[in-house]
């Protein structure tokens, strides 16, 4: 069996070991926090709350009609799948980055039964569909070979993502400037497809006023006008913004080093410690690594959400690829 074949196969074992971990642990009805609501919305087609969330609302409907389970059961699959799914992609990305199999997959236990990971993938949120995202637009961008393909795959994937969650948009900005700076003989091919695959991406969001305009009892903010469209996406009327006080930035990165100390082993510790000097992967590599890493690990220090861990699996996800 070639490398190839045996990287994909071992992706494939990722998945679906994952997945029978994920479905096993998830809970058989409506969980805490916003599930509720993404399940009563899928179910409906109504409007979730801001930003929302016209992919997680349209998959949910899909996934609604599984023939397995209750009907919150089923809607929480776009956790559980998203979640595998993004451990296979993470597995692919380390394995073709430490050329190694073994790292990859010793990388993807230490990661998938990790509590950033795992419970992202077992309770209905946007997190681990989130995650997905970002893994594949890094393996897009380090192994696409610059094609024109990738590129359209990039930025449509990047853009579709922002229907899940918006705090994508750190990391894709970053991503895609280096995807059109490392495409430099090609910068306009690449403007113009990754321009087109946008606005492809963001037509999710004309779901928006569509449900709207049918919904009769779950419609937050009733976006069936541009003023509360856009009052709906940029949700300045729903958030509640705490203090960014030295102090409470200060706790959160104590909490999160804590949470990263109970996870992590010498393995990774010594992967990590030796990343900058190791020379089998470039300067641009290493640099979209840290740079996902320090914008996603800067949102929830600054952003006071009890969500700590939720919104660090990506920063977590680009350290494991670091020291694998």
């Amino acid at each position: 069996m070639s490398s190839d074949k045996k990287t994909y196969s071992a992706a494939a074992a990722v998945f679906l070991a994952s997945a029978a971990l994920y479905i096993s642990s998830a809970p058989p009805d409506v969980a805490w926090g916003d599930s509720a609501d993404f399940v009563v919305c899928a179910h409906f087609l109504g409007v979730v709350h801001p930003t929302g969330y016209p992919l997680v609302t349209l998959l949910g409907k899909i996934l609604s009609f599984a023939p397995v389970g209750s009907l919150a059961f089923r809607v929480g699959l776009l956790s559980v799948i998203p979640g595998a799914a993004a451990l296979a992609v993470f597995f692919l990305t380390a394995a073709r980055l430490s050329k190694s199999i073994p790292v990859g997959l010793y990388s993807s236990v230490v990661f998938g039964l990790s509590t950033f990971l795992w419970e992202r993938s077992v309770t209905l949120e946007v997190y681990s569909l989130n995650l997905l995202f970002c893994v594949l637009l890094l393996h897009i961008l380090l192994f696409g070979n610059r094609k024109t393909g990738a590129a359209l795959a990039f930025f449509f994937a990047a853009a579709c993502g922002l229907g899940n969650h918006g705090t994508l948009v750190f990391p894709a900005l970053l991503l895609g400037v280096f995807a059109l700076a490392l495409d430099g003989r090609n910068f306009m091919r690449t403007f113009f497809c990754g321009g087109f695959a946008i606005i492809l991406g963001l037509s999710i969001y004309l779901l928006i006023p569509l449900c709207s305009a049918r919904a009769v009892y779950f419609d937050w903010n009733q976006p069936d006008t541009f003023k509360k469209f856009t009052l709906l996406l940029t949700g300045v009327d729903f958030w509640v913004i705490g203090e960014y006080s030295l102090a409470l930035m200060a706790e959160t990165t104590s909490s999160l080093a804590r949470s990263i100390a109970l996870q992590v082993s010498v393995p990774f510790i010594a992967g990590l410690a030796a990343f900058p000097f190791i020379r089998t992967v470039g300067r641009a590599e290493k640099a979209m690594l840290a740079g996902v890493f320090a914008l996603t690990a800067f949102f929830p220090i600054m952003y006071p959400t009890k969500e700590k861990e939720a919104f660090f699996v990506i920063a977590f996800a680009a350290m494991m690829m670091g020291a694998a």
